[in-house]
């Protein structure tokens, strides 16, 4: 029997995915436990507070009244998992529209959206691009000036991620923030130690097809 192997696309891929879910997953932790500290001292100074309140009326709570500290701690821990709640939400709609494609395909970042007989310059937005399929991956395509097509490849030099298409004449990687220039991909901020690589292509009857 011949053994399978995984592709090399297919393990870049892997790749990508796995460093993206430490990253989110070492955000994640942080943010609970920052929200945890700071939930539980304002709940606290919130419980002093209202202690002023009712020793004025003459009533008194303490921490140690049946269920008051459990209160508490739930009142922190409530607003915790409502931090964690806020940071899932924004995860996934950071990759809205393409979201779904982006799990199907395993890249992250801008969706690849093959084109069957090459992407239209049209639907290329000036001073912006779009992500698309390439021969060996996802490909940035860039339209800098109206009529001026420059592509390259789409995964950042530092671990791979997709970059997404540039804002105000910049590429930038989502996972660490790497910046590279739209109109001719050279590196302008790390941690990436190179520019992206340049992808040969045509235009043919209106269409950017690779050459």
């Amino acid at each position: 029997m011949k053994s399978r192997t995984i592709s090399r696309p297919g393990w870049r891929r892997f790749s990508r995915w796995a460093a993206k879910g430490t990253v989110v997953a070492a955000k994640a932790t942080v943010l609970a436990t920052v929200s945890l500290v700071v939930s539980l001292v304002g709940c606290l100074v919130a419980f002093g507070i209202g202690q002023m309140i009712l020793h004025s009326k003459h009533v008194g709570v303490s921490l140690g009244d049946p269920h008051v500290l459990r209160a508490v701690l739930g009142g922190a821990v409530y607003l915790t998992a409502v931090a964690l709640i806020g940071f899932s939400m924004a995860t996934v709609l950071r990759r809205t529209p393409g979201a779904l494609a982006a799990c199907s395909s395993g890249d992250g970042g801008a969706p690849p959206t093959p084109p069957p007989t090459g992407t239209p310059v049209s639907s290329i937005p000036i001073g912006s691009g779009t992500v698309v399929e390439g021969p060996s991956g996802p490909v940035l395509l860039v339209q800098p000036t109206a009529g001026v097509i420059k592509a390259y490849n789409a995964s950042c030099p530092h671990q791979g991620t997709t970059v997404d298409p540039p804002v105000d004449g910049t590429i930038t990687c989502p996972n660490h923030g790497s910046q590279f220039d739209g109109a001719s991909g050279a590196l302008k901020k790390g941690p990436a130690a190179t520019g992206l690589t340049p992808v040969s292509t045509r235009v043919v009857n209106g269409s950017v097809q690779f050459a």
